[in-house]
């Protein structure tokens, strides 16, 4: 029997059935050879081969999203644990601070001298009961600069220079003056006032008390 030796061009296109674009109905009728049918199943073994190696691909990368999920589910537990843990401590945080707050209040309010606060200019910005009563006024009057219309006449020129020299100076105040109430009432005090400074030294307000001294005892002197 003779063998019949393909043609290289028509023996190429064989090669195109792996890929799809010829299929086996499409083929001129041959007397195949050996040869022929080995390279067409050697083609389909590289075929099957390098699917077999997308599929790994495919499988390992597969694996690696699963566990990136994985990593990233117990980091976000982890993240809202941490969240959890945090706001309870900033909730016993505020608790506490409130209750600081409620108590300092509670001391201020039961002293028996007048408690304020005020800018780095004097303006008040907090005064306690006892300071509005010796003052002669509301604590929502008493704030800002209102107070210090009520000063004696007499006292006010000696009150502002002194309070001018140790806010200069940044120097605490202390002095002796007196209040001028609205039904007439003058009511002798002892002021004291530390600064508040910053960071930098800059005075940033002053905490003060007054003390009414208005019924202090005279001492008598015997000759």
């Amino acid at each position: 029997m003779q063998k019949m030796t393909l043609n290289s061009s028509k023996f190429s296109s064989l090669g195109k059935i792996g890929n799809g674009n010829i299929k086996l109905k499409d083929i001129p009728t041959y007397n195949i050879t050996f040869d022929a049918v080995s390279y067409l199943i050697n083609e389909m073994g590289l075929y099957k081969i390098e699917l077999e190696m997308r599929n790994e691909e495919l499988r390992e990368a597969k694996i690696k999203i699963e566990e990136l999920s994985t990593d990233l589910n117990k980091e976000r537990i982890k993240t809202n644990k941490q969240l959890q843990i945090k706001t309870i401590q900033r909730n016993k945080f505020e608790n506490e601070l409130c209750q600081s707050k409620q108590k300092f209040e509670t001391l201020v309010n039961v002293l028996p001298v007048g408690i304020w606060r005020s800018d780095s200019k004097g303006s008040y910005t907090y005064v306690n009961e006892r300071c509005s009563e010796i003052i002669g006024l509301s604590a929502e009057e008493a704030l800002g600069d209102d107070w210090a219309k009520y000063l004696h006449p007499e006292d006010k020129c000696v009150c502002y220079k002194e309070w001018k020299d140790c806010t200069k100076e940044k120097i605490p105040f202390k002095l002796e003056y007196r209040f001028l109430l609205p039904d007439g009432k003058v009511t002798q005090v002892l002021g004291q006032a530390e600064p508040e400074l910053d960071e930098s030294g800059e005075v940033v307000g002053y905490v003060g008390t007054i003390t009414d001294v208005s019924f202090r005892p005279k001492v008598k002197i015997w000759q």
